[in-house]
């Protein structure tokens, strides 16, 4: 008999009781959902901050919690909001980072990126944020193992183009036809303010030890629809002026003492120098379930072509980088993850 999925609390840190739909729960119950326990939000900040363990799952949860409060909160003032509104934009809010790799952005930016053009699925090339075109394929995937607990909330097909145009921002895409304010909730493309910062600026705050100064709750309180130019938008009261000045003052502080941060840099190009070297010979393993009982392999690159590859990657990368090569003395990618190991966390601190 299949396993009935209520509605559950969430204990959190940052904000406290957080109350998810049963679909929502149905959903971080995926192995998809689940690999995000083991990529770090802040990538190789961990090295560094030794409070900076968040990792992409706990955010993903947050950024669904307060995008349902934001869209109830505007439902108050705009009528024709329904259920299923609130649900597709809650979704696209769980699942919008499950298309990243380990160590978060320094996946992209130091191997990604590093690859020739023609070492990238060509639906790939040229792309500013890989990871959003893979969080909508591993939504396709989440969507087509589960449909019936999907068709059990009358969703379908559309809402789940609907789900992946909110997850990119892509406004007039979908079927919320006069409410294209709500591709502004989880990806704002418009003015920058949305959930997903609300979350990882207090998280990632939290985690580094980084006072911030912006009240999240009180921006949501005063969020309303405007016309604007033809177009309906997200604004906010001009009372809480100081706050969405404080929010991008947060957003500075943690990209220059966590993403620019010299040590952290050095990190992550040394792991994005490991993941390249390691490009060549190291196999990616997936398919344990395949019906002649053998596991498939895969080139790191070749697993952007290869879902049920990809989804096998995460921070163990470096571990599992470590055994496979163990006894190569020649293995550069090996030489790296050692270094990284052991030196990093002693480069950034002073002698007294």
């Amino acid at each position: 008999m299949a396993r009935e999925f209520k509605g559950k609390t969430f204990n959190d840190p940052i904000h406290h009781k957080m109350k998810l739909h049963p679909l929502l729960v149905r959903i971080i119950n995926t192995p998809e959902f689940d690999r995000l326990r083991n990529i770090k939000q802040l990538g190789g900040a961990y090295y560094v901050y030794p409070g900076a363990s968040n990792n992409r799952f706990e955010h993903s949860i947050g950024v669904a919690y307060l995008a349902g409060k934001l869209v109830n909160e505007l439902k108050k003032t705009f009528r024709g909001l329904t259920g299923t509104d609130i649900l597709c934009v809650e979704i696209a809010g769980l699942c919008h980072d499950l298309g990243h790799g380990p160590f978060s952005h320094a996946f992209e930016d130091f191997f990604l990126k590093k690859l020739e053009q023609d070492q990238l699925p060509e639906e790939y090339r040229g792309c500013d944020h890989i990871h959003e075109y893979i969080s909508c394929k591993v939504v396709d995937q989440i969507f087509s193992k589960n449909r019936s607990h999907f068709g059990k909330y009358k969703l379908n097909e559309n809402h789940i183009e609907t789900i992946k145009a909110l997850i990119k921002g892509e406004r007039n895409s979908g079927y919320l036809v006069g409410k294209e304010f709500l591709y502004e909730v989880v990806a704002n493309k418009f003015n920058d303010i949305d959930v997903d910062k609300w979350d990882y600026f207090t998280r990632d705050c939290h985690g580094l030890g980084i006072q911030h100064g912006f009240d999240l709750w009180r921006l949501l309180e005063t969020a309303q629809v405007i016309e604007w130019k033809g177009e309906l938008h997200i604004a906010y009261r001009d009372k809480v002026s100081t706050d969405i000045l404080e929010l991008f003052h947060t957003r500075t502080m943690v990209h220059m003492k966590a993403c620019q941060h010299k040590t952290i840099k050095a990190v992550e190009m040394m792991i994005g120098d490991a993941l390249q070297y390691a490009n060549a010979d190291f196999q990616v393993d997936y398919d344990f379930d395949s019906a002649e009982n053998e596991v498939q392999h895969t080139t790191l690159s070749g697993a952007l072509g290869n879902m049920e590859a990809y989804l096998q990657l995460n921070d163990q990368v470096t571990e599992q980088i470590k055994l496979k090569s163990k006894g190569n003395k020649n293995s550069k990618s090996l030489r790296k993850v050692r270094f990284i190991s052991t030196h990093m966390c002693m480069l950034d601190t002073k002698t007294f």
